[in-house]
């Protein structure tokens, strides 16, 4: 009984490291559009949430905007992208907001590129314990958007 029980358990183990193996790969259209959208991908790897498609890349286009990740439906439309950004790389009216809302320098920042909204900065920061996110435009301004991911 106990080897019968391993061996199932050995087989359900494999199944499901295979299972997971395939989800590993996006549906066409979310390839193609990413191909479309970053040619210059390299080490792309890519990740599933519900509907969305992630694919974490280094862009080495002309803009070589270097560690970032995009964002697709299943239906293969760019949903956006984020990209890290050291703080010295903030523009300054993105970090003197910031620091007027949250009064400390251990904030993280992402530009995320929207192709319908434009470009934006994701600020997070630690207040009180709990971690809050504001959005900022180039010159400081305060976005409100909501971050499906």
């Amino acid at each position: 009984m106990k080897n019968t029980l391993l061996a199932i358990l050995l087989l359900a183990t494999g199944e499901f490291a295979l299972a997971q193996g395939r989800h590993q790969a996006p549906p066409t259209r979310v390839r193609q559009s990413f191909q479309r959208d970053f040619p210059g991908a390299s080490d792309t790897r890519w990740s599933q949430s519900g509907n969305q498609w992630h694919a974490n890349f280094t862009d080495r286009s002309p803009e070589d905007r270097g560690e970032m990740v995009a964002y697709y439906d299943g239906n293969g439309r760019h949903i956006d992208s984020h990209i890290p950004y050291a703080q010295q790389d903030v523009p300054q009216p993105v970090y003197s907001s910031a620091r007027k809302r949250y009064h400390d320098d251990r904030m993280e920042f992402t530009r995320v590129e929207h192709p319908t909204r434009g470009d934006y900065f994701e600020v997070r920061a630690r207040v009180h314990g709990k971690i809050r996110t504001s959005y900022y435009d180039e010159n400081g301004h305060e976005r409100h958007y909501y971050n499906r991911h």
